[in-house]
């Protein structure tokens, strides 16, 4: 029923955006500028992914998807002539969802005066634009909301002018692989030199992604109160077969091509995770203006122990053989492993407990490091002697399993909520002493395939460190 809600309100506000005219030419022009190194790369396209902390700026109900407790990012761009173009924010969870800061500047640098009659003057002046903002993200069901409260100062040689402003931001998944976001931002406020009262860009957002575990897509459609509307699109794709901790993005910005020429709008970037640190890299182009170049930093605190891992050193051929022969020695020393299905604790149901214990199963066969009994043939050995996993709980139980199916560990678990996070926990245990010898657990923030593949991923790796 939320989700059809927030659905039909999405159409609405789309339509709305369609009808925009394009009237005066609103002041605060900086407001558009879009924030973070990632999303610029990806032609601005953002509305529909916003799942790290420039949500902020992108659609501040996308800060619900932030990996671990908190985010802290850094952003530098080199624009024409002596323009200077910072960010900085910072995201962290806390009041039942996702509290923010960011700031962002743009700085002229000293620009020449002249007379009336255009002589120079041999003087200078300056003029910045700054934007300070307090965000608040929470998620209801599977929709979430975000809010961004902002003041936006402008100050001109000596006079200046400050305005009170808000964004309003709309998250939810229509499918498994496909976000939809709204964002609307800059209204409530005006900004006022003298006696001039300019308005401030009236923004609206709307973005649909499709993402899967190495590949991002979104288009978006962008309706500007002084300005028509436009389209923008981009794609993220990480190549696993080089390290799966780097990515590549491009895009293109409708607008850009049809105010300059049809190469400028389009963009082009990299990224690079080491461990809890970022670096994303993104170029933008403005046809005969020339190009603009922007780096973000980031980190990521309290994150799940399998995201914060460094990548894994490239293997060569003559290792790989090595380890191939060293496989095939201890073939006959390899233990039997039997996996039973993780007990489905509230609200998880069943089958999706049933449905992540064969995603831990199938990682832990790919491994090789145990042989694994067919959940088959468990299944049928266990029912020639009358019994049946369901209700089988206790360590006595469990032991009784393991001498049935010939194993010499067994594996058990639960899966289920704690607050906002699904948690799963595992516990081994040695069915020759009927002692639990290694207990772990993990958590994740979505309920999906990706999310779910990433939390047992963790679980194995120090599974396999500690039970040989």
């Amino acid at each position: 029923m939320i989700r059809k809600i927030a659905l039909t309100f999405l159409i609405q506000i789309l339509c709305i955006s369609l009808s925009f005219a394009a009237n005066k030419m609103a002041s605060a022009q900086f407001l558009k500028l879009g924030l973070g190194a990632r999303a610029v790369a990806m032609g601005s396209a953002y509305t529909g992914v916003s799942d790290e902390i420039n949500a902020i700026y992108w659609n501040p109900a996308g800060l619900t998807q932030i990996k671990g407790n908190a985010e802290l990012t850094l952003m530098h761009a080199l624009w024409f002539q002596d323009i200077s173009f910072d960010y900085a924010a910072y995201c962290h969870e806390g009041f039942g969802g996702v509290l923010g800061i960011g700031v962002n500047y743009l700085g002229s640098g000293n620009i020449n005066k002249y007379d009336i009659s255009g002589n120079a003057l041999n003087q200078t002046y300056s003029a910045t634009d700054m934007n300070t903002c307090l965000t608040y993200a929470k998620k209801f069901g599977v929709v979430s909301f975000g809010l961004n409260l902002k003041q936006v100062a402008s100050k001109i040689e000596d006079e200046q002018s400050s305005s009170l402003v808000g964004d309003l931001g709309v998250f939810f998944s229509l499918f498994n692989n496909i976000n939809i976001g709204l964002a609307a931002q800059n209204y409530g406020g005006e900004v006022k030199f003298r006696n001039e009262i300019e308005e401030l860009p009236k923004i609206l957002r709307f973005g649909c992604a499709y993402k899967m575990e190495n590949f991002i897509l979104d288009v978006d459609l962008v309706s500007s109160s002084d300005e028509d509307a436009d389209i923008h699109a981009g794609i993220e794709y990480v190549p696993g077969f080089i390290t799966r901790n780097f990515a590549i993005r491009a895009g293109y910005k409708t607008k850009a091509s049809a105010n300059f020429e049809a190469l400028a709008g389009v963009t082009a970037g990299f990224g690079l995770k080491i461990s809890k640190y970022t670096l994303d890299y993104a170029m933008d182009t403005f046809g005969d203006l020339g190009y603009t170049h922007m780096v973000s930093l980031g980190l990521k605190f309290g994150l799940p122990e399998e995201e914060a891992e460094a990548p894994a050193p490239a293997v060569s051929k003559k290792e790989e053989t090595k380890q191939g022969t060293a496989e095939k020695d201890i073939k006959g020393k390899q233990l039997n492993v039997a996996v039973l299905d993780f007990q489905a604790l509230a609200p998880i149901s069943m089958s999706e407990a049933t449905f992540t214990t064969e995603i831990f199963r199938s990682s832990l066969v790919k491994s090789k490091r145990y042989k694994i009994v067919d959940r088959n043939n468990m299944e049928k050995v266990l029912a020639e002697q009358g019994l049946q996993q369901t209700g089988c709980t206790s360590n006595e139980c469990a032991v009784k399993m393991g001498k049935l199916l010939n194993v010499n560990k067994i594996v058990s678990g639960t899966f289920g909520k704690l607050g906002a996070h699904y948690l799963l926990t595992i516990s081994v245990l040695d069915v020759e002493t009927s002692e639990i010898i290694y207990s772990d657990k993990a958590f994740c923030k979505e309920l999906t395939p990706d999310q779910v593949q990433l939390m047992t991923d963790g679980l194995l790796q120090r599974l396999l460190k500690e039970v040989k």
